[in-house]
């Protein structure tokens, strides 16, 4: 994806933030696709960092999206109230991150988490350390 930054101020705008606009396009196959993004930033318009520093936040992320998709199974959760969507979003994420900082068996995030819900010592070994 080649991403083109442009940096903005618009008049009367305050120094401290300016706006930026991101221009993406993306090819797959035969098609071209072309996005818009905007992001706010407090930095010195460095067309170089802004760009590595968009792609890094992407690329996280992206990769947090993944595990919480495939693995928690999170665009299909038909919880419709509210609060407890949130709740149930901050409780993936604490799991993902406990499993993910374990490091004393090698084995998948999934594998993990199946194995915890089995095994109360090793659950307790993820939740305590």
């Amino acid at each position: 994806m080649g991403t083109q930054a442009v940096y903005t101020s618009p008049i009367g705008h305050s120094q401290k933030y300016a706006p930026l606009c991101c221009y993406g396009q993306r090819r797959c196959l035969s098609t071209t696709q072309i996005d818009t993004l905007f992001y706010v930033t407090s930095v010195e318009p460095d067309t170089q960092m802004l760009q590595k520093a968009i792609r890094h936040h992407w690329h996280i992320e992206n990769q947090q999206h993944w595990v919480l998709d495939v693995v928690f199974k999170e665009d299909d959760c038909q919880i419709s109230e509210p609060i407890s969507a949130e709740n149930m979003a901050l409780f993936r994420r604490v799991v993902r991150n406990l499993v993910k900082q374990h490091t004393g068996r090698k084995d998948s995030i999934r594998g993990k988490c199946i194995r915890a819900c089995f095994d109360d010592e090793f659950r307790a070994e993820l939740i305590f350390g």
